[in-house]
């Protein structure tokens, strides 16, 4: 059982957490700050912060969570999918290692970053590979300088300088706005990637049609 919201100013305590999971990133820098006025109000939340989306789904499957923020198509005729938010990736740099690049050239061609460090959560490199396949049809060539396994702290080292990555737009948007980033192309077609809002089909606890509600009402602003 769940947690039921109340009205606001109805102060009643409440019991039984709604069970959330998602990509670590997006969960923290969007849907947790949207479901604040909801705790105010009575929910009760436990968060699980992870990938692949496939264990997420799974957990939901299994009755581990209520609602889980997905990056991937979900299947299943007993999940009740929704999306939630498309998220526009951007190649970007720091303003001095931008500097340094050729940018005209860059928008045609993928060499001019060969001698730019490249910082990427995965060695395997899966938003940088479908940024290259999407906007210059070809694969990225080499091995990225540093890995590290969380995009908040792939912007922390781009905007200290360290060198060049992809990142989604919603989590480096103030960066660009306020000069400590520089988004190096503007592509025709941005990459981008759907999320879904995913719960078991028929859900009718009134904490998760909450949740559920709260988190599409905010998305237009993310």
């Amino acid at each position: 059982m769940t947690a039921g919201i109340t009205e606001a100013g109805d102060k009643r305590p409440k019991t039984g957490p709604v069970r959330l999971a998602g990509p670590p990133e997006f969960t923290s820098t969007c849907v947790l700050p949207a479901l604040s006025k909801l705790v105010s109000r009575g929910l009760n939340l436990r968060v699980t912060l992870g990938r692949p989306a496939e264990r997420l789904l799974d957990g939901l499957t299994k009755g581990a969570f209520d609602v889980v923020v997905s990056t991937t198509m979900p299947g299943g005729e007993h999940r009740s999918a929704t999306v939630l938010f498309k998220e526009e990736f951007v190649l970007v740099a720091g303003p001095g290692v931008a500097a340094e690049i050729d940018r005209d050239r860059l928008q045609r061609e993928p060499a001019e970053l060969s001698a730019v460090p490249l910082i990427a959560y995965d060695e395997d490199l899966p938003i940088v590979r479908r940024y290259w396949r999407e906007v210059y049809g070809t694969r990225p060539v080499g091995r990225p300088a540093v890995v590290v396994a969380d995009l908040r702290a792939v912007l922390a080292m781009t905007v200290a300088g360290a060198g060049a990555t992809v990142l989604p737009l919603y989590l480096c948007r103030q960066e660009i706005a306020d000069g400590r980033l520089t988004a190096l192309i503007e592509p025709p077609h941005a990459p981008s990637n759907d999320l879904y809002l995913v719960t078991e089909h028929g859900a009718q606890d009134a904490g998760v049609q909450a949740v559920v509600r709260c988190l599409q009402e905010h998305a237009p602003s993310w």
